[in-house]
C-alpha cells in the first residue's frame, strides 16, 4: 500500500510538496492519479526513484511498447491540472512520460499508456498547486493621458 506524508493540506499555500512511498507491485500511475483525484489541486511530479517490473510506454509513431524485467527510472514526468472540482472528487487533465534503462543500458521512453509498476520500493516527491493560480505580468489598465487632460 502506498504512504504518503504530506504537508498540511492548506488550500491558501501556494504550493504543497508531498512525498509517497510505494511497495513492490504497486502501480505507479493508479497511485499518481488516485492522488490527484483527491486534491482541488494541480499536480506535478518533481522526483522519481526506484525501479519499474513493468511499463507501457506509447513513442512517437504511437506504437505502445510493453516492457517486462527490471528497469531503472531514468526520469519520470507527470503534470496533471484540475479540470473542475465538484465536491470531493477533481476532475484531471494531463500526461505522464517516463525515460527507463535497462542492464545493458538501451534507454526506452515515451508516454505512459498503460501500467507502471514499482519493481522495488518506489519514491515519488510530488508538488501542488492552487489551482488556477496566475504568475507573470499582471495586467494594469492605464488611462490615455492626453485623452485624461483634454477632457
Amino acid at each position: 500500500m502506498a504512504s504518503g506524508s504530506n504537508s498540511q493540506m492548506d488550500d491558501d499555500k501556494e504550493v504543497i510538496y508531498h512525498s509517497i512511498t510505494l511497495e513492490k507491485g504497486q502501480d505507479i500511475v493508479e497511485t499518481i492519479i488516485k492522488f490527484a483525484l483527491t486534491i482541488p489541486r494541480d499536480i506535478m511530479v518533481l522526483s522519481a526513484t526506484g525501479t519499474i517490473s513493468y511499463a507501457e510506454i506509447q513513442s512517437t509513431n504511437n506504437f505502445t511498447k510493453t516492457l517486462m524485467g527490471s528497469f531503472k527510472v531514468i526520469q519520470l514526468s507527470a503534470s496533471l491540472s484540475c479540470k473542475e472540482s465538484t465536491g470531493n472528487i477533481h476532475s484531471k487533465y494531463g500526461i505522464i512520460g517516463v525515460v527507463l534503462r535497462d542492464s545493458y543500458g538501451n534507454t526506452f521512453g515515451g508516454k505512459v499508456n498503460g501500467p507502471l509498476v514499482a519493481g522495488d520500493e518506489f519514491h515519488l516527491v510530488l508538488k501542488s498547486n492552487r489551482k488556477n493560480v496566475s504568475f507573470g505580468v499582471q495586467q494594469v489598465e492605464v488611462e490615455d493621458e492626453e485623452r485624461t487632460h483634454s477632457e
